[in-house]
């Protein structure tokens, strides 16, 4: 545009969704700011047969143009410019030759253009005389895909999200702004920890009705418009679609082949030739149209679908066609068949694919009540399993309203189970809370099903000691019942567990390991003793359990795959599974192994100098009303300590500890003993230091775990020096093999001289090996504190600037900045400096986005 002996026409040539508008606005706009004159125009299909100022724009005069110092003339959708507009147009450009003035024309390559039209012969001519440039606007690349998504959610993109939209959009600009908005009207995207996650994957993009990319396809008028939505859903079926969107439509089939063949030439449709299928040249599209939809319109299609497949008079080769269109169609087609169908999909997925739904249609199509229990009993499993808890809810609450006689006991003592969880997993407090309290009870069912009941409402809003009482209290009533006994034993050794008294938990994982009768059963104990042993910190306790069962290491959950990641050291794992299981929900009232995992995301971010990332997940799990909300005060606390308010975190810390005392609760509060101790032996307060001591060691006796005994010696050791309390607690660290366990211990030993500083080496290489950038600084601290040097003095430049960086698009200010990096303001304003000349970043806010897009090399 600006070169001064350039071409007076620039044509941009690119299909529908590349972003020709898009950037011919842009142009418009820059234009403007160098005070340029623009004219812009726009044509549309067949505007030169309307009349008025409805007809096609008129073209300004070269005069016009001319008289102006500087100006432009943008033409957009040019493809639909008509014979005697388009010679004025050629006319002018010829006239443009040899000034500063310019045309822009913006041309959507609908469709292979036909061999010698009137436009290509003028555009090649010009082109041959050097009067005009192509310009083709290339599809996106995967990582400018990526990137203009980070930029719409301030978060990156999961590779799953990419990959997702790249299939729908085929990486054109326009398209994927699009496909964004349509996703973010239906809640399928979420962010989490600044990263953005398809959250439903099986959401039908949806647009408002008056959003240009429907409209475009309506102004092509009815029959196209019909047609156009037919072949979203029927298009799978090859070329049998073209005669059922006659049968469905009204429309003869000479009329739809004429409709297909404008929605070809204007880039909607394309016609396989081998195959003899009509499919959508953007997905993007077809999705679009599908969700236009009306609901018996949907029907109506989906049962010719069907139809026309069990007659043979079509195929498809995707086998979930035929089972969501046997949804669609509900009882529009034989529901006996129907049923059968989508039950023996449900079996050859095993388990993957949209089973939920399918089973839910297979249920409604069910006359025989038995056999709709058996059905609606699976779903709500499914459901559960998948985080789906609202439509688990409502098929739980279908089992105990309408066919609770169809169950029998141990089953319906499941479902009442199933849905109290249910209940509380959508935030529906209040009315678990009456269940609790034995308030509310509107099903059927014995006195030993609302009694167990009670007592898993009580453990899920944590009321742990209630649970253990109203159990003992009710003994006679559940003692007889098999299913029962099992449940409340269960329930019984978990609230002990929590409260400290550990005896039945034990007696109930030995006798785990020697239980096979009831396999479903078995595997649902050992998930939740799982979970148990992870949040109290026994690592090595969950493993061995794991290892007695014979499915794979991904059967379990993903907050217990967080939490074994996170202590084994691999915290890009750890991280990576916590966000995913947020996203997928439930979204309320976390149980224990949820919140120990939030707790080591929390820490792993912290200790790798993501600071403000840790304090929005830590807010967001307290969001959640969780269970056991002491275990999130340490990395709080951590986070004031970090920030030099040390009053705050020792608040903090007694405030949880506080709570967890009111509650009777144990679990989780040798970390939290250990970090009071830390607080006050750092002020000088023996008192409340060898206080924490005694708390501890009550830990010990009640939880019984490594991790406890560790941090009890390690309180010891501080307080007895040279009592061999250090080597004993190191000993102990090494066994348990948690790398940031092992940092602690050492490094805690040494501060307290009950270890010779020499093994700061050791927890500096185990941290260089988690990436833990902060940790590593405050590491190198202590080492030269203790004449220790400090190896690879050129690597440590450079991780003192990608720290500096990170902790800057974390958004601290530069007196944070100082405190956080143990350093003067003076000495950070000077590091900054050097860092953003040695980057070419302009702000604090480029530095975040190249950060976040991993970008940011030093």
């Amino acid at each position: 545009m600006t070169r001064p002996l350039g071409p007076p026409l620039i044509a941009m040539v690119g299909p529908c969704g590349i972003g020709l508008s898009t950037t011919l606005d842009e142009i418009r706009a820059a234009l403007h700011e160098r005070g340029a004159h623009v004219v812009t125009m726009q044509f549309t299909r067949n505007s030169s047969d309307l009349p008025g100022p409805l007809g096609a724009p008129r073209l300004p005069a070269a005069s016009e143009l001319l008289a102006k110092d500087n100006a432009a003339l943008l033409v957009d959708d040019a493809q639909w410019v008509d014979g005697e507009t388009l010679g004025r147009l050629e006319s002018l450009v010829r006239k443009l030759v040899g000034t500063r003035a310019r045309c822009v024309c913006a041309i959507r390559l609908t469709a292979p253009p036909a061999p010698g039209s009137a436009g290509q012969a003028v555009l090649s001519q010009l082109v041959h005389e050097g009067l005009a440039e192509i310009v083709h606007l290339r599809p996106l690349g995967d990582a400018e895909l990526a990137a203009l998504m980070s930029e719409r959610f301030g978060a990156k993109p999961s590779p799953e999200l990419v990959r997702h939209l790249r299939r729908l959009t085929r990486n054109r600009p326009k398209a994927l702004t699009t496909a964004l908005e349509a996703y973010q009207r239906s809640n399928a995207i979420r962010v989490v920890d600044r990263h953005a996650y398809l959250a439903h994957p099986d959401v039908t993009p949806a647009l408002p009705d008056n959003h240009e990319l429907p409209l475009y396809v309506r102004r092509m008028g009815n029959a196209a418009w019909t047609v156009a939505k037919a072949m979203a859903v029927l298009n799978p079926l090859g070329d049998a679609a073209v005669r059922l969107a006659a049968e469905t439509t009204g429309l003869t089939e000479s009329e739809v082949d004429a409709a297909l063949d404008l929605l070809r030439s204007q880039g909607i449709l394309r016609h396989l030739a081998g195959t003899g299928r009509w499919v959508f040249r953007l997905p993007l599209v077809e999705a679009v149209l599908i969700d236009q939809l009306g609901p018996y319109e949907r029907r109506r299609l989906a049962q010719a679908a069907v139809t026309a497949v069990w007659d043979g008079r079509a195929r498809c080769e995707d086998p979930d066609y035929l089972a969501d269109q046997l949804v669609n169609a509900g009882r529009m087609v034989d529901g006996e068949r129907a049923r059968t169908e989508l039950l023996a999909r449900v079996r050859e997925t095993n388990g993957a694919g949209r089973v939920e739904t399918w089973l839910r249609a297979a249920a409604d199509l069910t006359p025989d009540r038995a056999q709709r229990a058996a059905i609606l009993l699976e779903h709500a499993g499914v459901c559960a399993v998948r985080g789906k808890v609202a439509e688990c809810l409502e098929t739980t609450h279908t089992l105990l309203h309408d066919l609770p006689d169809q169950l029998p006991p141990d089953l319906l003592q499941d479902v009442h189970l199933a849905h109290v969880t249910a209940l509380h997993a959508t935030g529906d407090f209040a009315t678990t809370e009456q269940i609790a309290c034995g308030e509310w009870w509107p099903w059927a069912g014995r006195p030993v099903e609302r009694v167990v009941t009670r007592a898993a409402a009580l453990s899920l809003l944590g009321r742990w000691q209630q649970a253990r009482d109203l159990l003992a209290g009710t003994e006679h009533v559940w003692r007889g019942c098999p299913t029962a006994v099992h449940h409340a034993t269960v329930l019984g050794s978990l609230a002990g567990l929590w409260l400290g008294d550990r005896d039945q938990f034990d007696r109930g994982l030995a006798a785990l390991c020697e239980c096979g009768a009831d396999d479903r059963r078995r595997q649902r104990q050992m998930t939740h003793y799982v979970g148990a042993l992870l949040a109290i910190g026994d690592r090595q306790g969950a493993e061995r359990l794991l290892a007695e069962d014979s499915r794979p290491p991904e059967w379990s959950r993903l907050a217990e795959q967080a939490v074994l990641a996170a202590r084994r050291g691999r915290f890009d794992a750890a991280v990576e599974f916590t966000r995913t299981r947020i996203v997928r929900g439930p979204s309320f009232g976390y149980g224990p192994v949820a919140v120990a995992m939030v707790q080591a995301a929390a820490v792993i971010h912290l200790a790798r100098g993501r600071i403000t990332r840790a304090r929005e997940l830590l807010a967001g799990g307290r969001s959640t009303h969780p269970v056991l909300p002491h275990v999130l005060a340490g990395p709080e606390a951590w986070i004031a300590t970090m920030l030099g308010e040390h009053q705050r975190a020792r608040a903090t810390v007694r405030e949880a500890l506080d709570t967890a005392d009111r509650d009777g609760v144990l679990a989780g509060t040798d970390e939290l003993w250990f970090a009071a101790f830390k607080l006050a032996h750092a002020e000088g307060d023996l008192a409340d230091a060898r206080s924490c001591l005694h708390r501890a060691e009550a830990v010990v006796d009640g939880l019984g775990t490594v991790r406890a005994e560790i941090y009890r010696l390690l309180i010891r050791a501080a307080l007895e020096p040279g009592s061999g309390f250090g080597a004993e607690a190191l000993r102990l660290a090494r066994e348990l093999s948690e790398p940031l366990q092992l940092v602690t211990t050492i490094e805690h030993v040494v501060q307290v001289d009950a270890a010779e500083p020499h093994l700061l080496t050791e927890a500096y290489e185990i941290l260089g090996g988690l990436d833990a950038l902060l940790l590593r600084a405050w590491s190198r601290t202590l080492m030269r504190k203790h004449n220790i040097a400090v190896p690879g003095r050129q690597s440590t430049v450079a991780e003192n600037e990608r720290l500096l960086a990170v902790l800057v698009a974390e958004g601290l200010g530069n007196k944070q900045l100082a405190t956080v990096l143990r350093a003067s303001e003076k000495s950070v304003e000077g590091r900054l400096s050097r860092l953003f000349s040695r980057t070419g970043y302009r702000s604090r806010v480029e530095l975040a986005v190249a950060i976040l897009n991993g970008e940011f090399e030093v």
